[in-house]
């Protein structure tokens, strides 16, 4: 994986835990329903076995109180960035004050597959949009 952007407030010492042996963190489709509050945040993108295209994104968030949570998800990681590219102070590289997200799980009307998504999210942006953040 190839980090792609991060908060300023995620030390060294935080991206070194998540990538322990056996160290887990929290997993979002375990937790539907929690409200969390967002105090930093590290994306990263997931490369195809040619190494060359990108296979989807992997989201590391810590809340407010130090705890690591983790997703794929592409919803869920499109809608966070969403959210954090509308919230961020973009000078600083860091969130004024803890986001809130709520997860919650949906159904696809064409697949019938679960999904995972933010309620806080705004419905109406473009999916892609958070990839011009300038890291």
């Amino acid at each position: 994986m190839k980090e792609i952007g991060r908060t300023s407030n995620v030390t060294h010492e935080m991206t070194d835990k998540v990538f322990e042996q056996d160290h887990k963190g929290i997993a979002v489709a375990d937790n539907v329903g929690t409200k969390v509050m967002v105090d930093a945040f590290c994306i990263y993108e997931k490369s195809k076995a040619n190494g060359d295209d990108v296979d989807g994104y992997v989201l590391k968030f810590w809340d407010n109180e130090g705890n690591d949570w983790y997703t794929s998800s592409a919803v869920f990681v499109k809608s966070f960035m969403r959210m954090a590219k509308l919230q961020l102070d973009m000078e600083l590289n860091l969130f004024p004050e803890p986001m809130q997200v709520t997860i919650k799980k949906v159904k696809s009307n064409r697949s019938g597959r679960d999904y995972y998504d933010i309620e806080e999210a705004p419905a109406k942006e473009p999916s892609q949009a958070w990839k011009d953040i300038d890291w």
